[in-house]
């Protein structure tokens, strides 16, 4: 087997673990990366990622019901207004703020909770 590029694992950086550190591993398996990163970061990207995976989800829900609308004919007068894509875009970014501040929240209490026990003298 050729040696290939190590895997890679992200952690919340710590007092002690600041610097990138490669731990080798048996011949033919790949080496494995740690990688600390700020937990602030590590709370961001999570949300983003969120937000993301919930907006493209609600795009393309959106996009199927368009299309089967259109392929249904028009619905008659009065029961269904035209819909921009603008509307739509602006409706589900909506719609996806809210499990994006559930991740936000989730995950800030869970380094939260972990610096508390990481620092008890500094609990009040």
């Amino acid at each position: 087997m050729s040696a290939s590029a190590p895997l890679s694992v992200v952690v919340p950086s710590t007092s002690t673990l600041n610097e990138p550190i490669t731990g080798m591993t048996a011949i033919g398996s790949p080496n494995i990366s740690v990688r600390p990163v700020n937990p602030l970061v590590l709370v961001l990207v999570r949300t983003v990622r969120t937000f993301l995976q919930t907006w493209l989800g609600l795009l393309i829900g959106a996009g199927v019901g368009t299309v089967a609308i259109g392929t249904l004919g028009s619905p008659p007068d009065g029961l269904m207004q035209a819909i921009t894509l603008r509307d739509t875009i602006a409706a589900t970014a909506l719609a996806s703020a809210g499990p994006a501040l559930i991740s936000l929240i989730q995950n800030s209490i869970e380094y939260l909770a972990r610096f508390d026990r990481s620092h008890p003298e500094l609990r009040a």
